[in-house]
């Protein structure tokens, strides 16, 4: 399982705030299913059990997160509390 320990800032309550961290040059959130996809170009948002093939960056400098290997990669599991 993959966490994101900057999601909420210490305390709880609100979204964490980027802008502290000073330049970001990659910002892949594994929690945003819109930004994960089945293929490296192109595809459809993954569901459970399917592999990650492409996380896009949110930073906005276009560092996506491309899986080319013929292997099973990272596969789409969410949580279930």
């Amino acid at each position: 399982m993959i966490t994101n320990p900057y999601r909420y800032p210490a305390g709880g309550g609100g979204e964490f705030d980027f802008s502290t961290l000073g330049t970001v040059y990659v910002w892949i959130d594994f929690s945003r299913v819109d930004t994960l996809f089945d293929a490296t170009s192109g595809g459809s948002n993954v569901t459970d059990g399917v592999s990650i093939k492409r996380a896009e960056d949110l930073s906005g400098n276009d560092y996506h997160y491309t899986d080319n290997s013929t292997k099973a990669g990272s596969t789409m599991e969410r949580v279930r509390n």
